[in-house]
């Protein structure tokens, strides 16, 4: 997938989401494989990253990086047998 560059606003979010989907191991870049978000600045409130399904919440801070993969070894083309 290509790069993407995101700023939040006051108030903006995105809802609960998958970073990785069928239709995109078609695509020639394929499948979003890790993601890194970098926090340039922290809120005064709020702007937590959340993973519902395994009960983490990050809470931003200001010059840090939270970095994650969105498939699984198996899911990847380039990956070696496991």
């Amino acid at each position: 997938e290509h790069l993407q560059a995101l700023q939040y606003g006051p108030g903006e979010r995105y809802d609960d989401h998958h970073d990785a989907h069928p239709r995109d191991a078609a695509a020639p870049w394929g499948h979003r494989v890790y993601t890194l978000l970098a926090y340039i600045a922290a809120p005064a409130e709020g702007g937590a990253t959340v993973f519902p399904e395994l009960g983490v919440s990050v809470e931003p801070r200001a010059g840090t990086a939270l970095a994650w993969p969105n498939v699984r070894r198996t899911d990847h083309p380039d990956s070696p047998p496991s």
